[in-house]
Order: C-alpha cells, then structure tokens, then sequence
C-alpha cells in the first residue's frame, strides 16, 4: 500500500498519465514467478493512477545489472548495493524503500550431506546467484570470511531458484555445494 501512495503521488507530480514506463525487478526467481508475484501489483498501480507499468523480466542478476546500468528500466526493484551501482551508473534515485524487514542471508545445505557445522565449510564450493545478490552472495561471502575465517569457492549460478536446484543436484557430488539464499529484500 505505501509502495501505491508513493508512486501515485510521484506519478500525479510528473502528469504522466498516457505514457507507459518499464518496470525492472532483480531476477531472484524465473520470470513466470517473478510475472506472478509482481504482475498483480502493477495492474493495482495502474488501475489506482491510470498510469501503465510494463513488467521487464530478465534471465539472470547480471543481465539486470546490465539493464539498470544501460537505463533500460524507468523504474526497478533492487536490493541496496544495487541502487548503489544504478545511481553512479544511470542517476537512478530511490523512492521506496522496506524498512521494516532486515536483510539476512540463509545458508542452505543438501539434506543428504554430511555437514553439521559451518566450520566444515573450509575450502567447499558454494553457489551464490550473483557476485552483487547483497543478502544471497555479498553478505553471506563477508559473513563467512568474516566471522568464521573461511576461505569458499563461489560458484554464481544466476539466480536464487537455480542456487537451490545446485544444492538438490549434488547431493552425491565430491563437492560440497552449499546455497546462499535470501531473506528479506533481494
């Protein structure tokens, strides 16, 4: 609701009532859940304003990154390193922002494996959407080397969906694959 009231007053300031805008959002999932989750809301924005939000879905975090860095999206839903790199990039200003949710990562390990302790993590390979995903890769990274001094292999496999079916597929590798997934803003 405060994401609808901000953008109708922004969109009642700028009287653009005609035009259609692109509306980027980081790939966490594949673009049919993404269409699902964020296509309802758009279609209650333009119902709200008049104003057409077109939904822009991409394959995978860099390919977004790309998009936002081109200026590919009028408006986008991004985590905030990426909103970082927006506004150096394209001037991209943020308008709305989750205060209330806390940005953590998840670590998640195969149920088939052996791993009981973050400490047998030493050397292991670990999939990560993206190098910049900030809760999925960035803070889990930092937290890792951080707070328990490993050293990992990162494997970036595109997106959250795609770091989960790593963790499902290896479950007999000689690798052990953990995922790093989110919770809380992307």
């Amino acid at each position: 609701m405060k994401c609808s009231v901000v953008l109708l007053f922004l969109f009642n300031s700028m009287g653009v009532y005609a035009q259609t805008f692109t509306f980027g959002v980081v790939p966490q999932y594949e673009p049919q859940k993404l269409t699902a989750i964020w296509q309802p809301f758009l279609n209650k924005v333009t119902e709200k304003t008049g104003v057409q939000l077109q939904l822009v879905t991409v394959e995978s975090i860099p390919v977004f990154e790309q998009g936002f860095a081109d200026g590919d999206y009028d408006f986008a839903y991004m985590n905030p390193w990426h909103s970082v790199i927006a506004y150096d990039k394209q001037g991209y200003l943020p308008i709305v922002k989750d205060a209330a949710r806390h940005l953590q990562g998840v670590l998640v390990v195969n149920k088939n494996s052996n791993i009981e302790s973050v400490k047998q993590l030493e050397g292991a390979e670990i999939a990560f959407p993206a190098p910049n995903a900030l809760g999925a890769s960035l803070l889990m990274r930092a937290e890792l080397a951080l707070l328990y001094g490993l050293t990992i292999e990162p494997v970036y496999v595109q997106t959250h969906s795609s770091v989960y079916l790593n963790v499902a597929l290896r479950h007999n590798d000689s690798h052990t694959v953990l995922a790093s997934a989110f919770r809380g803003l992307a």
